[in-house]
């Protein structure tokens, strides 16, 4: 009887110890697996920050180039207009000397 005991208290540490061992792995297998997750989270949030800045970079360099094409037809039309003005004056100047020429 005793044996038997003996036999059946072993048997139930064993079962015990293996269980215990079941449950730390699932534990630890739980842990890595949230701990992955956490790292792979951030690399992820990273990724993306880092294209959504390079994305930004691109936005702001075309809406630069747009503005300076903009200012630098402003400055074009501007000083086309002086020439042509000019140039019109010195039409209008001359065909005016011509007529005063032709009157005296």
């Amino acid at each position: 009887k005793q044996d038997l005991m003996q036999i059946l208290k072993k048997m139930l540490e064993q079962e015990l110890i293996q269980l215990m061992q079941q449950l730390l792995k699932q534990d630890l297998m739980q842990m890595l697996k949230k701990m992955l997750n956490q790292m792979l989270e951030q690399e992820l949030i990273q990724l993306m920050q880092q294209l959504l800045k390079q994305d930004l970079m691109q936005i702001l360099k075309k809406r630069l180039k747009q503005m300076l094409e903009q200012e630098m037809m402003q400055i074009l039309k501007k000083k086309l207009n002086q020439i042509l003005t000019q140039e019109m004056m010195q039409i209008v100047k001359k065909e005016l000397k011509q007529k005063l020429k032709q009157h005296l």
